[in-house]
């Protein structure tokens, strides 16, 4: 098959640089990417799920029937994100630029600056002692109650999110554009946002989300094993962090979080800062009693964010390091 040829391979590792690249340059807060309003339409499905869900799962609904009906949302969604591929792949057949409609459509799907200058406004705020800026921004992002939270939990939250962020929006896009294209990307991109929406194993949402649960879960899977590598590697070149406690905390701890697709980026990320993440948190009225990883303190200061901030930065880089040598690989 063509899609398969190395010429094909080539052009989508080509896109993906270019689309990464083009995503640090517009993205993030007060920049070109927001002041155009491109992260409203994100916003607006985010919202349509919401309704759809308020109104679909009952709970005077027997469990089979919710999971029926959960199943029924995922596949129309899913529908609905394979014809907005389809429609992309139209465009490059019959238009010669179409190419660069496909590479928006990718830089948009990877928010890394828009991530890394969130947590850039939580460490400032933290230095200039704004607890109630942080507070605000933290639930903003990361969807915590935040009310009770100390400086520590502040950063641990924000450690995290890079964490998962950088696994869950980077690697896995990487990973699915590379291996299905723009149809592969879009699919797994809206099981996410579903997962992340209905997918908690709480009472409410334990049975309509259990299709976007699974299927998110899987499609995360391999990426988020990835992406520990990538901060693995990453704590060789930034200071103060160890690659070698980074391994060992991903071996001891990595399953200890209720989802092991979280839990392996995050034991990374702890180990390689020698700090303590993870613990039981409450999200969207939920409890969620993850297990604590790392051994290194609790009480993670702003020198912690920032040190994370730099391995996410490495993190960003290593991909492009990457992309680049796999393609003169192939151009050999």
């Amino acid at each position: 098959m063509d899609f398969f040829t190395q010429a094909a391979v080539q052009e989508r590792l080509i896109v993906l640089a270019i689309a990464l690249c083009a995503a640090w340059v517009l993205g993030g807060p007060l920049t070109l990417y927001r002041s155009l309003g491109l992260h409203k339409p994100s916003r607006a499905l985010r919202k349509r799920i919401h309704k759809l869900e308020r109104k679909l799962n009952r709970s005077n609904r027997s469990a089979g029937k919710l999971v029926y009906r959960g199943i029924i949302l995922f596949l129309a969604l899913t529908a609905l994100a394979a014809a907005f591929a389809a429609c992309v792949i139209a465009i490059r057949q019959i238009w010669s630029y179409g190419i660069y409609i496909e590479m928006a459509v990718v830089a948009y799907l990877l928010p890394m600056r828009y991530a890394f200058g969130r947590t850039g406004l939580v460490h400032k705020a933290l230095e200039k002692n704004k607890p109630a800026h942080v507070r605000k921004t933290l639930f903003a992002m990361a969807r915590r109650d935040t009310s009770n939270m100390d400086e520590h939990a502040m950063v641990r939250v924000s450690t995290e999110y890079l964490a998962v962020q950088f696994a869950s929006k980077l690697v896995a896009a990487m990973f699915w554009y590379a291996v299905g294209g723009i149809l592969a990307l879009c699919i797994t991109r809206i099981w996410y946002v579903l997962a992340d929406i209905i997918g908690y194993d709480s009472k409410r949402l334990i049975a309509f989300g259990w299709a976007a649960r699974q299927m998110d879960y899987a499609a995360q899977w391999l990426p988020a094993r990835l992406a520990s590598l990538y901060i693995i590697t990453a704590a060789l070149f930034v200071p103060r962090c160890s690659f070698t406690k980074s391994i060992k905390a991903i071996w001891r701890d990595a399953g200890k979080l209720a989802s092991s697709n979280r839990g392996w980026p995050i034991a990374a990320m702890a180990g390689a800062l020698h700090i303590t993440l993870g613990g039981p948190r409450k999200l969207d009225n939920h409890l969620i009693q993850d297990g604590w990883i790392g051994e290194g303190t609790a009480k993670a200061t702003p020198r912690h964010l920032y040190r994370a901030r730099l391995l996410f930065l490495c993190c960003n880089l290593l991909v492009l390091l990457e992309l680049a040598g796999i393609l003169m690989w192939l151009r050999q």
